[in-house]
Formats: C-alpha cells, structure tokens, sequence
C-alpha cells in the first residue's frame, strides 16, 4: 500500500489559483498575528501602568487575599455541553495574561472548577511555569488551575498584575508542595503582601487598566472567529467549492 501511495492521484487546483490561495489565507494569518501583538502590548501597558501606581504606593499594608477570594465551584461532567468552554493547563501561555485558547468541553470526563468571565486564572501546577491569565468568558477549567475572583471590579487589573508577578511566582514556587508535580496553595498566594492602594487609586487604575483588558477579550473573540473563518476556508477553496475571488470578499467582510 505504501508503494503504491506515491502513484496515488491527487487534484490541485492551477499554480497561480495555488498562490492565491495562500495569499488569502495568509491575510488572515497575518490579521491574527498583529491581533495577538496588539495583546501584547496592551497587557504590556496593563501591567507598567499597575507597577508605577504601586511603586508609589505605601508600604506593604494589603495582602493579595484582602483583593480577592478563591472560587470553589465545581461542575460534574454530565454538567458540562458542547458550548460550554474548557480551559486546560495546556491552553495557558507562559507569561501572558491574555488567554486566547480553549476547547469545548463536551467530552470532558471529570469534574472542573467553573469560572466568569474575567476572572483570574492561576496555574498552580508548576507554577514557575507562570500560566496566570484573565479568563476572557465563562465557562470550566482543571482542578489545577486556581480560580481568582476580585471582591471588586475595579481590581481585576491589580489582581491580574500582582498574581503573575515574577517575584511572587519566584516565591511560590519555593514552597510549592510535592517533588515531581509541586503545587501552589491558596494560603501562600492569599499571604503575599501588596502596596496599600487608596480607593481612589484602585478607581484611577480601573479607569486606565480595564479599557485595555476589554480589548484583549475582543481581541481574542475576533481571532477566534479569524481561525474558525480560515479553517471552514481551506477544503472549500482547495476542492474548488469557492473560488479565490469569492473568498477575497468573505475575508473583507469578516
């Protein structure tokens, strides 16, 4: 069989409707890549716009847990459908709090701890990995993950920023618990000691910080719809279905 695969007839569509293919996927491509650094900038902004405000801050007088609680709500598999999402360790980049991936979690199998949409998302499995995010809708995710929630909307940047520090990651990494797969607790994470910030700041950073988050989750709901747009395209434009002009309009009204 393996012979005979090499003689194994294969339709292409003519050289230059190839390249215009390509050319056409690779716009959309192109458009998710600049979406992605634009959330990188902008969680870049987030979290220099943070750090001035607690440098300038008080003395440590808060700790992260005064901020936020730890959401233990759990949902059973038979709980869960196709529209609900999953968000997995494996779906968390190293250092970015812009989460952009999941996947549904329909034949999910165990139970998962539920999050809303902006909350903060910290792995604590390997946490020197530093897989900390804003959750950017609602949906379930493993029991490694711990579930953030700021008592007040107007932290959720504050939140996000000290939760994914380096310094704080470097600390709980140091008294994770377990040799092969150390783990970080709640007690460690809630104890880390923060500058006091008046209501006043807190508003002041809300102001500044919550715009940009916004517009990382529509980032994200934009190049989710990109991804969904080129994958249906690519066996409709490689069968012929759809023709690269056709396709040229769909993209330019996407």
């Amino acid at each position: 069989m393996l012979k005979e695969f090499p003689e194994f007839p294969l339709r292409l569509p003519p050289l230059e409707e190839q390249r215009g293919i390509a050319a056409t996927l690779g716009a959309l491509d192109d458009k998710i890549d600049s979406n992605r650094r634009l959330q990188h900038l902008s969680q870049e902004l987030l979290r220099a716009t943070v750090n001035a405000e607690l440098q300038a801050s008080f003395p440590d007088d808060m700790k992260l847990g005064d901020l936020c609680f730890l959401v233990k709500d759990k949902v059973a598999p038979e709980q869960m459908s196709a529209e609900d999402a999953y968000i997995g360790l494996e779906h968390m980049p190293r250092g970015s709090i812009a989460l952009d991936s999941w996947d549904s979690a329909e034949d999910v199998g165990s139970q998962k701890a539920a999050f809303e949409q902006n909350d903060v998302l910290f792995g604590k499995l390997r946490p020197y990995f530093r897989k900390v995010g804003i959750a950017p809708l609602d949906g379930v995710c493993s029991t490694d993950i711990l579930v953030l929630r700021p008592y007040e909307t107007i932290d959720l940047a504050l939140v996000a920023t000290v939760a994914s520090s380096q310094e704080l990651i470097d600390s709980v990494s140091a008294s994770a618990t377990g040799t092969r797969m150390p783990r970080a607790s709640w007690k460690d994470l809630s104890e880390w000691p923060v500058p006091a910030l008046t209501l006043g700041q807190r508003e002041g950073l809300s102001e500044r910080c919550n715009p940009l988050i916004e517009r990382m989750n529509q980032l994200t709901d934009e190049n989710q719809k990109l991804a969904a747009l080129r994958d249906a395209l690519l066996p409709e434009l490689l069968s012929g279905r759809i023709r690269v002009p056709e396709a040229a309009e769909v993209v330019s009204s996407a």
